[in-house]
Protein backbone atom coordinates (compact mmCIF):
# COMPACT_ATOMS: atom_id res chain seq x y z
CA UNK A 1 0.00 0.00 0.00
CA UNK A 2 2.75 2.40 0.96
CA UNK A 3 4.64 1.78 -2.28
CA UNK A 4 1.49 2.31 -4.34
CA UNK A 5 0.73 5.53 -2.51
CA UNK A 6 4.26 6.85 -2.98
CA UNK A 7 4.51 5.70 -6.59
CA UNK A 8 1.40 7.66 -7.56
CA UNK A 9 2.13 10.80 -5.54
CA UNK A 10 3.23 14.02 -7.26
CA UNK A 11 5.71 14.60 -4.46
CA UNK A 12 6.53 14.02 -0.80
CA UNK A 13 6.78 16.89 1.71
CA UNK A 14 9.18 16.34 4.57
CA UNK A 15 9.79 19.70 6.20
CA UNK A 16 11.29 19.31 9.64
CA UNK A 17 13.22 21.23 12.25
CA UNK A 18 14.61 17.96 13.58
CA UNK A 19 18.05 17.18 12.20
CA UNK A 20 17.64 13.47 11.59
CA UNK A 21 20.45 11.06 10.79
CA UNK A 22 18.88 9.64 7.61
CA UNK A 23 15.10 10.13 7.26
CA UNK A 24 14.51 7.00 5.19
CA UNK A 25 11.03 7.98 4.02
CA UNK A 26 12.59 10.34 1.48
CA UNK A 27 14.65 7.46 0.07
CA UNK A 28 11.54 5.26 -0.05
CA UNK A 29 9.73 7.99 -1.97
CA UNK A 30 12.55 8.46 -4.44
CA UNK A 31 12.85 4.67 -4.93
CA UNK A 32 9.18 4.82 -5.89
CA UNK A 33 9.93 7.57 -8.41
CA UNK A 34 8.48 10.33 -6.25
CA UNK A 35 10.38 13.62 -5.87
CA UNK A 36 10.73 15.11 -2.40
CA UNK A 37 10.48 18.57 -0.91
CA UNK A 38 12.48 18.93 2.28
CA UNK A 39 14.30 21.38 4.47
CA UNK A 40 17.81 22.42 3.46
CA UNK A 41 19.88 20.94 6.26
CA UNK A 42 20.85 17.74 7.99
CA UNK A 43 20.85 14.51 6.03
CA UNK A 44 18.81 16.06 3.21
CA UNK A 45 21.86 17.92 1.88
CA UNK A 46 23.33 14.47 1.12
CA UNK A 47 20.22 12.52 0.13
CA UNK A 48 18.21 15.03 -1.95
CA UNK A 49 19.83 16.39 -5.10
CA UNK A 50 18.31 19.86 -5.34
CA UNK A 51 16.56 20.32 -8.67
CA UNK A 52 17.17 16.70 -9.70
CA UNK A 53 15.45 14.44 -7.14
CA UNK A 54 13.49 17.15 -5.37
CA UNK A 55 13.89 20.54 -3.73
CA UNK A 56 15.48 21.66 -0.46
CA UNK A 57 13.87 24.75 1.05
CA UNK A 58 14.24 27.19 3.95
CA UNK A 59 11.17 29.45 3.78
CA UNK A 60 7.44 29.22 3.08
CA UNK A 61 8.02 31.02 -0.21
CA UNK A 62 10.56 28.40 -1.26
CA UNK A 63 8.30 25.51 -0.23
CA UNK A 64 5.43 27.08 -2.19
CA UNK A 65 7.59 27.49 -5.28
CA UNK A 66 8.84 23.90 -4.94
CA UNK A 67 5.28 22.54 -4.72
CA UNK A 68 4.26 24.46 -7.83
CA UNK A 69 7.33 23.22 -9.72
CA UNK A 70 7.53 19.62 -8.53
CA UNK A 71 6.44 18.43 -11.99
CA UNK A 72 9.82 19.59 -13.34
CA UNK A 73 11.52 16.74 -11.46
CA UNK A 74 11.74 13.52 -13.48
CA UNK A 75 10.56 10.45 -11.52
CA UNK A 76 13.15 8.33 -13.34
CA UNK A 77 15.95 10.51 -11.92
CA UNK A 78 14.59 10.03 -8.41
CA UNK A 79 14.46 6.26 -8.73
CA UNK A 80 17.86 5.98 -10.40
CA UNK A 81 19.56 8.11 -7.71
CA UNK A 82 17.93 6.29 -4.81
CA UNK A 83 18.53 2.77 -6.11
CA UNK A 84 22.12 3.54 -7.15
CA UNK A 85 23.04 4.97 -3.75
CA UNK A 86 20.72 3.49 -1.12
CA UNK A 87 19.74 -0.01 -2.30
CA UNK A 88 20.57 -3.06 -0.18
CA UNK A 89 23.61 -3.71 -2.38
CA UNK A 90 24.95 -0.26 -1.55
CA UNK A 91 23.85 -0.25 2.09
CA UNK A 92 25.52 -3.58 2.84
CA UNK A 93 28.92 -2.03 2.03
CA UNK A 94 28.22 0.89 4.38
CA UNK A 95 27.06 -1.40 7.21
CA UNK A 96 30.02 -3.72 6.70
CA UNK A 97 32.42 -0.80 7.07
CA UNK A 98 30.56 0.53 10.12
CA UNK A 99 30.68 -2.83 11.94
CA UNK A 100 34.37 -3.20 11.15
CA UNK A 101 34.95 0.22 12.69
CA UNK A 102 33.08 -0.87 15.82
CA UNK A 103 35.12 -4.06 16.00
CA UNK A 104 38.32 -2.00 15.76
CA UNK A 105 37.35 -0.28 19.02
CA UNK A 106 38.38 -3.49 20.80
CA UNK A 107 41.85 -3.15 19.27
CA UNK A 108 43.63 0.06 18.37
CA UNK A 109 40.48 2.00 17.47
CA UNK A 110 41.21 4.99 15.24
CA UNK A 111 44.83 3.83 14.90
CA UNK A 112 43.91 0.40 13.48
CA UNK A 113 45.46 -0.12 10.02
CA UNK A 114 44.02 -2.61 7.53
CA UNK A 115 46.78 -3.45 5.07
CA UNK A 116 44.34 -5.66 3.15
CA UNK A 117 41.97 -2.74 2.38
CA UNK A 118 41.40 -2.39 -1.35
CA UNK A 119 39.15 0.70 -1.52
CA UNK A 120 36.81 3.15 0.18
CA UNK A 121 34.00 2.41 -2.28
CA UNK A 122 31.38 2.43 0.46
CA UNK A 123 31.69 6.22 0.33
CA UNK A 124 31.10 6.58 -3.42
CA UNK A 125 27.91 8.08 -4.76
CA UNK A 126 26.63 7.62 -8.31
CA UNK A 127 25.34 10.75 -10.01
Amino acid sequence: EKHELLAHAKGLFQPTTYIGPFEGVTIEAMMSGTPVITTNFGCFTETVLHGITGYRCNTLDQFTWAAKNIVKIKPSNCRKWAVSNFSMDKAKMMYDEYFHQLYDLFGKGWYEIHDDRKSLDWLKRKY
